[in-house]
């Protein structure tokens, strides 16, 4: 069965990063059993035949592939008999999803960091907090306090910048056309970050993106159980 080192605060099921998200969410698609195994920031040991020391990392058989993308790629090209993660057949342009990623990595994760790190450091394993607090000051040049000073500010204007998405959803039922992709997936995945780590709805009961998120409900199950469940059909 495949293994994937997912992170995890003091509570094993508390799971929010979105990067893991995103590598569950493409095992579940592609209907793969797996388990995701509890990884916490100072057990980087346990990563190591990775070659990196964050997660996630997937272990397929001798294989170790860590980076979410990677999974994805990894995932598609290795079980083409199962649904496409970039389209409706394995092997199909990533394009699309790699556009996706970029975007929000880039424009939408540091709005939620800024609502999100506070609440995570809170909920993390005593061993992992130094490391944590250090690595995050470091690099915001401020304390986690001052960085999550305007987290309900931030998190509105994080709902404000998905508007694009609501766009595209007024003509398909997905971010990937008829069915979903990886693309839907990067989403959804930062959607849990902010419902894990801080307890927060991270869309307004109103937003036109909660009928898509419902749609993308039984993959999410599938996730959320750690193990996949083959079907015949697309997700």
């Amino acid at each position: 069965m495949i293994k994937l080192y997912d992170l995890a605060g003091a509570d094993e099921s508390q799971r929010w990063s979105p990067y893991c998200w995103r590598a569950k969410l493409a095992l579940a698609h592609k209907g793969l059993d797996f388990v995701a195994i509890p990884w916490r920031y100072h057990q980087k040991a346990l990563i190591s035949p990775s070659g990196q020391n964050t997660v996630p990392v997937m272990v397929d058989g001798d294989r170790w592939i860590g980076d979410s993308w990677r999974i994805a790629l990894h995932l598609d090209a290795a079980f083409p008999d199962r649904p496409g993660l970039f389209g409706p057949r394995s092997g199909a342009d990533p394009s699309h999803a790699l556009l996706m990623k970029n975007w929000t990595e880039q424009h939408l994760h540091p709005l939620l960091r800024q609502v999100t790190l506070l609440d995570m450091f809170h909920r993390l394993h005593s061993d992992d907090k130094a490391y944590f607090r250090s690595s995050r000051e470091s690099a915001f040049g401020m304390t986690l306090e001052d960085i999550s000073r305007n987290a309900k500010a931030r998190l509105e204007q994080f709902r404000q910048e998905l508007a694009p998405l609501r766009k595209v959803l007024e003509s398909q039922p997905f971010l990937g056309g008829e069915g979903a992709t990886f693309a839907d997936y990067i989403v959804l995945a930062m959607l849990q970050w902010v419902e894990i780590g801080c307890q927060v709805d991270p869309l307004d009961l109103q937003d036109s993106l909660v009928p898509w998120r419902h749609a993308l409900a039984p993959v999410l199950s599938r996730a959320q159980r750690g193990v996949g469940v083959p079907e015949s059909g697309g997700a």
